[in-house]
């Protein structure tokens, strides 16, 4: 089903020409869930390439039902505020479902909202008021057809807990510097998971899970020491007390007996045996 974006709005370069179209997530599991079937509808996502090839549009068509992955219409919309109708630009993206109710997005009718969206894990749909972004919902219907549009899941800020939310990008507008750091990001998550693998943290975890209950994480995130600022109602960590360059974020089952946060691999090789910050201390 899709829902609703709290921010839709065209991303600009430089010389303020529109180069993107970012589809901000709401606080919902929907969107939280991320985009992945999006992603393999699109044939994108191949996390053995780098760079902005990695989420580029090949297909021209569903493998489903050969609809086209992106296309743009109009539809009459009603205003709310007077009841007159009016004509918006759509654009659909991967395979449209017959959810999406213009007439109940009052943004449309705003001065200050060019643009509106919804989206799903596995479509979305931009509606369009202004010229400007009318125009850009042609273009990228028009930069499909020659294989010149990326779709992604953009992290809106550093931290890697943003909820982020949906990017449909023009390749051949971005900066350079840009399509650089997106090539570099990408080849230091590659020597990222690579040094979580080497501390076997994670697989002595599933070891004992499977002895012992209450052990296992929700999840576990790796991140270099250098990112970490501080944790919350802990101790900040002396990055001289790990001989590893990665902290691990956990998210643990039993959140009443285990205290959530950043922790060395050591605090985490001591937790397994009983001991350590990760336990939660009983207050008397």
């Amino acid at each position: 089903m899709l829902h609703a974006s709290p921010r839709t709005m065209l991303v600009r370069s430089g010389d303020g020409s529109a180069k993107a179209i970012y589809l901000e997530a709401a606080p919902i599991g929907q969107h939280e869930c991320g985009i992945e079937p999006m992603m393999q509808a699109l044939g994108v996502g191949d996390e053995s390439i780098d760079g902005i090839e990695r989420f580029t549009v090949k297909r021209q068509t569903g493998t489903v039902f050969g609809e086209p992955l992106f296309k743009t219409f109009e539809t009459k919309v009603r205003s709310w505020a007077n009841g007159r109708r009016k004509t918006v630009k759509v654009l659909s993206l991967a395979v449209l479902v017959p959810d999406w109710r213009a007439d109940h997005r009052p943004e449309l009718y705003s001065d200050t909202h060019e643009l509106c969206g919804e989206f799903s894990r596995e479509n979305a749909v931009v509606f369009a008021r202004t010229p400007e972004a009318k125009a850009m919902l042609l273009r990228i219907e028009a930069h499909a057809a020659k294989g010149d549009v990326a779709v992604y899941w953009h992290n809106g800020s550093g931290n890697p807990f943003h909820r982020g939310g949906l990017m449909i990008s023009i390749p051949s507008l971005i900066e350079q510097e840009f399509l650089d750091d997106i090539r570099a990001v990408h080849i230091d998550e590659k020597r990222l998971a690579a040094a979580a693998e080497a501390t076997g943290i994670a697989a002595r975890i599933r070891a004992s899970k499977e002895r012992q209950s209450g052990r296992g994480p929700l999840s576990l995130t790796p991140a270099w020491k250098y990112q970490v600022k501080g944790r919350h109602g802990l101790k900040d960590i002396d990055p001289r007390s790990t001989r590893y360059d990665i902290l691990f974020y956990l998210d643990p089952l039993e959140r009443n007996r285990f205290n959530q946060g950043w922790f060395t691999v050591e605090e985490l090789d001591a937790w397994l045996n009983g001991s350590g910050p990760v336990i939660k201390t009983i207050a008397a």
